[in-house]
């Protein structure tokens, strides 16, 4: 039996939980705006992988001219889902107020949203977040991200259903 097959998954589950236990429950609030957003440990694996990346891409200076092109390639297929880590976890929040919450994403639009445009939230187990119903559309908080608890809590304190 080949022992990656099985170090693989094991080595998955580990950092998946590494990253879950590092997303603190509590927000940081600033002149009454807080901001849920991904933690240090997300960021920090984000980062971690865009440098894994510079090391074929790098290492692509140094190899005869006819292995570049897969050198070139094996930076894609690790830059590419880096890349996107990068974006989602520095760019991907949700910060709330006196006037509401507001969702800020790389991959669509800003919104805001007053309170009582607030309809409900749900728990999605399969996907590991909040579904925010709201009457134009749904904000999505994922687990691993720090201070969702204190959302929470916000939302239950005005009178938001949480199923």
């Amino acid at each position: 039996m080949d022992l990656t097959a099985l170090l693989i998954p094991i080595a998955v589950t580990a950092v998946i939980s590494l990253l879950l236990r590092l997303a603190s429950p509590h927000a940081i609030s600033v002149d009454g705006r807080t901001t849920i957003g991904y933690g240090v440990g997300v960021r920090s694996f984000a980062v971690l992988s865009g440098l894994v990346t510079l090391a074929p891409l790098v290492g692509s200076f140094f190899v005869e001219p006819k292995d570049r092109i897969a050198m070139l390639m094996i930076a894609a297929t690790f830059g590419f889902p880096a890349l996107y880590l990068l974006f989602e976890s520095f760019g991907v929040r949700i910060v709330y107020s006196d006037s509401g919450i507001e969702a800020f994403s790389p991959w669509r639009k800003n919104r805001s949203f007053a309170w009582d445009e607030l309809r409900g939230v749900s728990f999605s187990e399969m996907a590991r977040w909040h579904r925010i119903e709201t009457t134009r559309g749904y904000v999505r908080m994922h687990e691993m991200k720090s201070g969702v608890a204190s959302l929470l809590q916000e939302l239950e304190r005005r009178g938001i259903s949480i199923k």
